[in-house]
């Protein structure tokens, strides 16, 4: 579940008080980005590491453009819109949200200080004014008042055997689906996917990655060190409840996740486990409704994997013997609450027993890897206003996912997926052998000493003067993106 469309923007609509916000961090020297950032066989990884602060600063450093191109598309108003309604829209987000969490409210300063630092212009167009961090939150705001879908299935012990990958062990599968801009820039969301790894500096904090877009700061899906892994799918509760409770005011779902995802241990047993997950989400509050659908080790958990239906106003546990269709080892999370709210409506009961019929005909309950990624595929959303975007298998046991990503030719189900593993996203990065990562360093040294950081090496012998980024031309350019266009700094 994550960033809505445009539409979703213009609909909110509230007066409000802005968020007071806290005294700024100090950003850190670029010289000492807790970073790095390179591209796997096509998908675009990043690891960060330090404080909450310096981890956001790596984040915007290394992805300033492309979250500002995203904001851009998702966020911002069209040009000559006028700015009234998404300034309506950012203080509805901002004073209805709690944004107290110090380390938040860290991790998204560091960011914008990251943006600036890598050389984004800070002044938007559009708005007519500086980007602040008011409008990070209302980028990271929109994935709670979205109605997008997600779709996911784990299975594990008997359903897994007849696999030899597998072998019993639990794999979990997941559909992110989005809104689709398609008018403006198609699949750019799936396009910007990106695997974010973190090892905190924390030490009651483990390390863990999540899988979404530049600029998120939460967690829709998400696989910690223990082995324990989570997605978000929304939740249809939130469609009963038009007047949602705000007092105490909710806080973000992905980062709230995330938070729990990334504790060491809860219940003080000395290992995290799905119940230590549950255990950190007790008292939190929410705006809209999901589903968190949750997988473990087997060794730590009996069942390994469980639900939590969460909404506004209510939540309640939801287990794999609640479906007496797939129990015991097969549990299927779609957008119906079955325990809060267990009437399901056509459309939600149509897609059920589709993927019912598959799991108990058509794979005859043995969910091997092709099987999974066919569910996958029976339970994409390709429609005009929303589209599957990502599509992935999550081996927990094993540290091991594979991701595919949806393009203008076919979405993610009908491709091949990449795969990657847990321990290659951290130091010393071993990555794939065939073919291996290409390290990408988006601010290189330059081959002269003008000073500017252009991506490319300089081709121009200007020596210590000012670089026309193109050869042949005399004229001094009045940006560092290699074209005389006089188009900025980006």
């Amino acid at each position: 579940m994550q960033v809505s469309s445009r539409a979703v923007l213009w609909a909110v609509g509230c007066l409000c008080l802005l968020f007071a916000l806290f005294p700024p961090a100090t950003p850190a020297a670029a010289e000492s980005v807790h970073g790095k950032f390179w591209i796997d066989q096509g998908q675009q990884m990043l690891h960060v590491w330090g404080t909450p602060y310096e981890m956001g600063y790596a984040h915007g450093y290394f992805l300033g453009p492309q979250i500002l191109e995203l904001m851009s598309v998702y966020t911002f108003p069209p040009e000559g819109f006028g700015t009234w309604l998404y300034d309506l829209a950012r203080s509805f987000i901002c004073n209805t949200f709690d944004f107290t969490d110090p380390e938040l409210m860290d991790e998204v300063r560091g960011m914008l200080d990251g943006m600036i630092a890598g050389g984004v212009e800070s002044y938007v167009e559009v708005l007519g004014r500086e980007l602040d961090v008011l409008d990070l939150l209302t980028f990271n705001g929109l994935n709670d008042i979205n109605a997008l879908r997600c779709a996911s299935l784990i299975g594990w012990g008997d359903a897994t055997l007849a696999d030899p990958e597998l072998n019993g062990q639990p794999a979990f599968v997941h559909n992110s689906d989005f809104g689709d801009e398609t008018r403006e820039a198609p699949f750019l969301i799936a396009q910007r996917s990106l695997v974010i790894s973190y090892t905190p500096s924390d030490p009651e904090r483990q390390r863990f990655l999540t899988i979404g877009n530049p600029g998120t700061l939460g967690a829709a899906v998400a696989l910690n060190e223990s082995g324990v892994a989570v997605g978000l799918n929304l939740g249809m509760a939130l469609n009963h409840n038009p007047d949602p409770d705000l007092d105490p005011k909710p806080t973000l779902e992905g980062w709230t996740s995330r938070q729990a995802l990334s504790r060491r241990d809860a219940d003080g047993d000395g290992a995290y486990t799905i119940e230590d997950y549950f255990l950190l989400l007790e008292n939190t509050y929410q705006f809209g409704s999901t589903i968190n659908h949750v997988i473990g080790p087997r060794a730590a958990s009996d069942p390994p994997a469980a639900a939590l239906e969460i909404s506004n106003t209510a939540r309640s546990m939801r287990y794999p013997a609640d479906d007496p269709n797939l129990a015991p080892d097969i549990f299927m999370i779609l957008n119906w609450e079955d325990v809060l709210v267990p009437e399901r409506n056509e459309h939600n009961e149509e897609r059920y027993q589709i993927a019912i019929d598959a799991i108990l005909n058509t794979y005859q309950r043995n969910l091997t890897l092709a099987n999974l990624w066919d569910f996958l595929y029976l339970m994409q959303v390709d429609n005009t206003g929303c589209k599957t975007m990502q599509s992935m298998v999550i081996l927990p046991e094993t540290g091991r996912f594979a991701l595919a990503i949806s393009d203008v030719d076919s979405l993610a189900p009908s491709k091949e997926p990449v795969w990657h593993d847990f321990a290659e996203l951290f130091p010393p990065y071993a990555v794939s052998p065939s073919p291996a990562a290409a390290w990408i360093d988006l601010h290189p040294d330059d081959d002269d000493n003008d000073g500017d950081d252009d991506t490319v090496g300089d081709d121009d012998s200007a020596g210590n003067g000012t670089d026309d980024d193109t050869p042949g031309n005399p004229a001094p350019d009045d940006d560092e993106d290699d074209q005389d266009d006089r188009g900025g700094c980006i």
